[in-house]
């Protein structure tokens, strides 16, 4: 059995031998170029150029195989009319380069997003309903004291049921106009891009309400603080009887006087006396108890901001509302858990619109069938692709194998040529020349830096595409507005509320903007800004004066109506009597606009100053607004000032005031208004001598973060690319014209025996 094995081992190796003997011996004799000649020389030749054209054909092949699987190559793919579920699939895999163009590319957000929103329990609660006010109403408020709970506890719960309806409202109007706003999407967006978007443009509309409803409230406290009109609470000023006149017309005399406490605090005071709510036993003002989270304060307003619902939480400090209001009904506390304290004031409700949830929905269902996108392109790099190497190298093949056989025998002449000379310094032929073939080719930048964006941009404008993958940027990233305000003033709310807004809004840019086009649309947009806020601004102004003048409100320092009692007897009627200014020609009954110039008078009223350009009118609000400020420019005007008002210090010379507070100083290169300009022009204009801005666009650019760019460049092929497709050409024409040639010529010679015929 072992001899039969060794047997067998020595007829294969005896095969492999005459195998190998066989292979050596053929390409040995192996002749491409066989010819009529006996010559043993010319035979060695041919059959050295048939060796020669075998090894560089092997070489040259192993070359473009290692080329080709090394070959890195940019796949562009076309998918038509993609399917929900093939758009998410290929965006897992490529996101950086899928684009799918919508059909539609600005749906409202309404037609995919919808919200459902929950505000503060107290909004749908028994608390604001007109029968719980009008049961803790009591009417005669006048005979308790002022910071009794009683007081205010009505005036109070009108209030929050105003602001509930104010903030319904308001959240409506949100919502309509988040719905009827636009999205840009020209191209379709992932799920999770657009729910950012949605989310994004949902806070900023809500941002945007929120600072609204802050700055009208702002405006309302500022203005009912400014005219003082006396509340018909008597929480801040009363109207009692000075004095009683016998034989006098009239006989009695009206007056206001300002609510107090005993720890000297007066509403006279701007920023009123704030206090927590008491409940008086009977009539004994000394044995109080305190409401929980129930404040007061001189106006109403101010009050029911600084309170809280803490009470209505407490079934036993309800009890003691009701028991003391002698209200019939038997509301239940509040007790829906909330996201806010039980002690969170009113007005902080209130800058949270006393939101309590927003749930959001996104149906990408309804997104994607509106953008409807007809096809999708996306590519990626690809190296060794096999049937891209088998591809190229049969296209190469039959060109190389042609060119090699032409000139492998001139090759074997040259070496043979060279070697009889015995010389290796012959004259050289230098075939690299720089022979190429312009090319169309789309270039894939993935991550470009800022710097290779703008050189990109200088290079390839007409054709850079570079898609941000944060399409909505919010200003504050890359814009800081700084505004310098006039010398009197150091900050003002409603610009800075104006410039929060501002900043929240979002710069929609779903590719990179160049620098120069960035620049120029953002300085339009601050200058829309600047001029949209001080618009909105005096618009809001002029509407609260024109609701002063309307509603007729009374000034407590009595400079639009005196009170007059014509007869002593029991319910007499109070006379309200319009003052006239400028000599009886203007009277605060008809007009607002009544004023004339302030004057300083003696015990017998007598003018003693009268101050330059200082007004006073019907309300101190319009008497400040027709005022200005030329005084307080004058260092002489304020001494007469401070001397008319007893204020400043005496000199130690005696010889007039000393005054502490300098003027103000005027420079027309620092300041936009003039020294005579009124209040009211400069207060339209935000009372701001000028605007700067800072604008950063390397800011933008990282926000926008580009995850690639394309641009169409006429390149060149490279030498080997070149050679290779020139081969693969030769070898094309080379069969097609094997194969086209015989039967022209067999066709010409039909229509030549034809035409001799």
């Amino acid at each position: 059995m072992e001899n039969l094995d060794n047997n067998q081992n020595i007829e294969v190796v005896q095969i492999k031998k005459s195998w190998s003997k066989y292979l050596i011996d053929y390409l040995k004799d192996l002749n491409f170029y066989k010819s009529n000649s006996n010559d043993i020389e010319t035979i060695y030749k041919e059959r050295l150029s048939a060796r020669l054209f075998i090894s560089l054909l092997f070489i040259i092949m192993i070359c473009i195989i290692i080329y080709s699987s090394l070959l890195l190559r940019t796949v562009n793919m076309t998918v038509r009319n993609p399917s929900e579920k093939k758009f998410k699939d290929i965006y897992d895999k490529y996101p950086n380069t899928l684009t799918c163009p919508c059909s539609y590319t600005s749906p409202q957000y309404s037609e995919f997003a919808n919200f459902q929103v929950t505000v503060h329990e107290v909004c749908n609660s028994v608390f604001i309903s007109q029968q719980w006010i009008n049961e803790i109403y009591n009417a005669n408020v006048s005979f308790i004291p002022s910071n009794d709970v009683r007081t205010v506890l009505s005036s109070f719960w009108q209030l929050v049921r105003s602001f509930c309806g104010i903030i319904n409202m308001s959240l409506d109007d949100a919502f309509s106009e988040f719905g009827s706003n636009n999205l840009l999407s020209l191209s379709a967006q992932s799920q999770q891009l657009l729910e950012t978007k949605v989310k994004a443009t949902l806070d900023f509309v809500i941002n945007s309400t929120i600072i609204n409803l802050k700055k009208n409230l702002a405006i309302t406290r500022e203005t009912i603080s400014i005219n003082e009109p006396i509340s018909s609470l008597a929480t801040n000023y009363f109207i009692y009887i000075s004095s009683v006149k016998v034989g006098v017309t009239p006989p009695i005399d009206i007056d206001i006087n300002a609510t107090s406490f005993p720890d000297g605090c007066s509403c006279e005071n701007l920023d009123g006396c704030l206090r927590s709510a008491v409940i008086f036993e009977s009539d004994q003002r000394s044995n109080f108890e305190n409401v929980s989270g129930i404040m007061f304060d001189c106006l109403p307003l101010d009050a029911a901001l600084a309170s809280s619902f803490e009470c209505f939480y407490d079934s036993w400090c309800l009890s003691l509302i009701r028991n003391v209001s002698k209200a019939n009904m038997r509301p239940e506390p509040l007790h829906i858990q909330s996201r806010f304290e039980h002690n969170t004031t009113l007005k902080k409700l209130l800058d949270e619109l006393m939101i309590e949830q927003i749930t959001m929905t996104v149906n990408f269902s309804s997104y994607y069938s509106i953008c409807n996108p007809k096809y999708c392109t996306y590519s990626y790099i690809h190296r060794f692709d096999k049937l891209f190497i088998i591809t190229f190298t049969a296209s190469a093949f039959g060109g190389i194998s042609a060119v090699l056989k032409f000139i492998a025998p001139f090759l074997i002449k040259l070496a043979y040529w060279i070697y009889s000379l015995k010389s290796r310094n012959g004259p050289r032929t230098d075939f690299n020349k720089n022979q190429s073939t312009n090319l169309s080719l789309t270039i894939i930048i993935t991550n470009p830096t800022q710097n290779e964006y703008e050189q990109l941009w200088n290079m390839h404008s007409d054709t850079l595409y570079c898609l941000c993958s944060q399409a909505a940027i919010p200003y504050s990233n890359f814009i800081q507005i700084v505004p310098q305000f006039h010398q009197l003033c150091s900050t003002i709310s409603t610009v800075f509320n104006a410039m929060e807004q501002f900043n929240l809004e979002l710069f929609v840019s779903s590719e990179v903007m160049s620098p120069i086009l960035f620049e120029t649309q953002i300085h339009t947009t601050i200058q829309l800004f600047q001029k949209s806020t001080a618009i909105l601004f005096f618009s809001q102004l002029q509407m609260f004066r024109g609701i002063t003048e309307g509603n007729g409100f009374i000034s407590t320092v009595g400079i639009n109506m005196k009170f007059q009692v014509d007869q002593i007897a029991l319910n007499a009627p109070i006379l309200f009597i319009p003052k006239t200014y400028s000599n009886g020609a203007c009277s605060c009954g008809t007009s607002i606009n009544c004023v004339e110039l302030a004057s300083f008078y003696n015990l017998t009223h007598h003018t003693v100053y009268t101050v330059e350009n200082i007004y006073t009118g019907c309300y101190l609000l319009e008497s400040i607004l027709h005022s200005s400020l030329t005084c307080f420019f004058s260092n002489l005007c304020m001494i007469d000032l401070m001397q008319a008002t007893n204020l400043g210090n005496p000199s130690s010379q005696g010889l007039g005031y000393v005054i502490d507070i300098p003027p103000l100083e005027f420079s027309s290169a620092d300041s936009n208004f003039k020294i005579n300009d009124t209040i009211e022009t400069i207060a339209s204009q935000l009372f701001i001598d000028f605007w700067s801005s800072e604008i950063s666009y390397e800011r933008y650019y990282n926000a926008c973060e580009p995850t690639h760019c394309t641009y169409l460049y006429a390149g060149r092929f490279d030498v080997l690319y070149a050679l290779t497709v020139f081969l693969s050409v030769i070898n094309g024409l080379s069969v097609g014209l094997r194969s086209i040639v015989p039967t022209m010529v067999q066709l010409a010679y039909k229509l030549r025996n034809r035409l001799c015929s």
